[in-house]
């Protein structure tokens, strides 16, 4: 019994070992089209690290996915599995994991604002944690949490809107932070023109969306000028790179990046004639 009790600890010793060490690999698709992507926008000077090991790979998935270390079982099923599908089943395993709800609940919690104290706090938490173990894709769970009306105890996502009495700015910002991304901005981009299809002012949509466009052209510039001459325009684009690179802090190009678009948006205004 002691014996077999050492020979398993050894092994898993021998395990983290493993998950210390890396072992050098070719790179993946993934870092040869990053690569790519990263030279045409003349990003240079890039240190790239090596892939990980096989056990390396399950240290880290298990880690991030459920929360914990694999069990010495968990090893040694995974070292039984065809080298070249270990780890693509071992991501799909994972995924079926009880822990995997439990922990990305503790997430979705954090980055939502969820407090169980406030009104319907435990019941939208309880909300989040089912939509994840039930794999309900995440522009629905957005859909449902901003769209939701009616009371916290007959729809929990009504309390991501109670928001433990926070001021209506300040719930405003955390909610764009949150679902601002493309599921927000391609919308709303898509929206903006057809309006502008709509009234014929076509035309003034390089005017209202004019920062994207400046965002548009400078990394257009950027490449062309990269791959023409060598040289790089700017130090990286799109540009609010580069002026983060010139030592501006964040919230001082996103002020000014609104100003930049109150002008634009005024000055659209003055332009537009109503028929």
């Amino acid at each position: 019994m002691i014996f077999s009790r050492a020979i398993q600890f050894l092994q898993c010793a021998l395990f983290l070992l493993g998950a210390i060490c890396v072992i050098p690999a070719s790179a993946s698709q993934v870092d040869k089209l990053l690569a790519k992507d990263n030279t045409a926008k003349g990003v240079e000077g890039l240190i790239t690290g090596q892939a990980l090991s096989d056990l390396a790979f399950l240290r880290k998935a298990s880690i991030d996915l459920v929360g914990r270390i694999p069990t010495y079982a968990e090893i040694r099923e995974y070292q039984e599995w065809p080298l070249a599908k270990r780890r693509s089943r071992l991501v799909d395993r994972l995924l079926k994991d009880e822990g995997f709800a439990d922990r990305w609940t503790v997430f979705f919690a954090d980055m939502l604002r969820i407090r169980s104290r406030a009104e319907g706090g435990n019941r939208l938490l309880a909300s989040v944690h089912q939509s994840i173990e039930g794999g309900k894709p995440w522009d629905l769970m957005a859909r449902e949490l901003i769209a939701s009306s009616g009371s916290a105890g007959n729809t929990p996502q009504v309390g991501f809107l109670l928001a433990d009495d926070s001021e209506p700015m300040a719930m405003a910002g955390a909610t764009a932070q949150v679902f601002m991304g493309d599921v927000g901005s391609m919308s709303l981009g898509g929206a903006i023109g057809t309006v502008a299809v709509l009234i014929k002012q076509e035309l003034l949509l390089l005017f209202i969306g004019g920062i994207f466009v400046v965002e548009a052209l400078s990394v257009i510039v950027q490449v062309v000028s990269f791959k023409v001459w060598g040289k790089r325009v700017f130090l990286m684009a799109p540009i609010h790179h580069h002026f983060e690179l010139m030592g501006w802090k964040e919230p001082k190009v996103v002020v000014r990046f609104w100003i930049l678009g109150v002008v634009f948006a005024l000055f659209s205004l003055t332009t537009l004639k109503l028929r």
